[in-house]
């Protein structure tokens, strides 16, 4: 077995995060320069947040590398989160560290 010189893009999402508040999360990742995709299928509000009729929401955006990765809340709320993977490349890593970093605006 070999190492692959490159992957070629998922057309769907590849990783994703559980957030407590998926609209402060969207905001937060915006104001770092994260662009979230609008799918023409799936009507989003004006953050491209997309809601399902259980109350589940999720939004979708692009690493640097093209591949899809999304944020999501969920009515049941958010338990056991996984640590984040140290194999995870460098981007995946700031993604997922950012997304855990408590608000301090609010302190």
């Amino acid at each position: 077995m070999g190492k692959a010189k490159t992957l070629p893009s998922a057309p769907h999402t590849v990783l994703g995060w559980k957030v407590e508040n998926i609209s402060s999360a969207v905001s937060e990742l915006a104001v770092k320069g994260v662009t979230f995709e609008r799918y023409i299928s799936m009507k989003c509000d004006e953050q491209g947040i997309f809601a399902f009729p259980n109350g589940d929401k999720v939004a979708w955006f692009e690493d640097p590398e093209g591949k899809v990765l999304s944020i999501s809340q969920h009515v049941i709320g958010i338990k056991n989160v996984a640590p984040v993977d140290s194999r995870a490349p460098p981007h995946v890593r700031k993604i997922a560290i950012a997304l855990r970093a408590p608000d301090r605006r609010s302190q």
